[in-house]
């Protein structure tokens, strides 16, 4: 069983690469490097957007305390508000994973080839 599937890897970077018209040694590292680059952006991006969100959350916040009886900026923070907080709890799940991938690049590299073959199969 690992002999196939390992031949099925194998065979899906080979054609990969000569898709590509590159080495397979070539797609591989590159499909490493994507998955440090993946871990870095998650990893920053997220983060920088809960802050932004935040940000103008407090300001709609301010302002509707400033204007008590603005429906308009109440229902923009109770939206804004849903929204940051979903963003949060995916950012919980995302964050850790994006850290692995930094820590760990091959693994998941080979994990994307993987679900790649997996997916095939179906």
């Amino acid at each position: 069983m690992k002999e196939k599937i390992y031949e099925k890897a194998t065979e899906y970077i080979e054609t990969l690469a000569s898709s590509m018209g590159v080495a397979a040694e070539h797609v591989y590292g590159v499909l490493v490097r994507q998955q440090f680059a993946e871990g870095i952006t998650l990893t920053v991006l997220l983060p920088v957007i809960l802050v932004v969100l935040g940000l103008i959350l407090r300001f709609c916040i301010k302002k509707q305390n400033e204007n008590y009886n603005d429906d308009g900026y109440m229902v923009a923070t109770v939206l804004l508000g849903i929204f940051t907080g979903l963003l949060l709890v995916v950012s919980l799940f995302v964050i850790p994973e994006s850290i692995m991938k930094m820590i760990n690049p091959e693994y998941y590299a080979i994990k994307e080839i993987m679900d790649v073959l997996k997916g095939g199969e179906s």
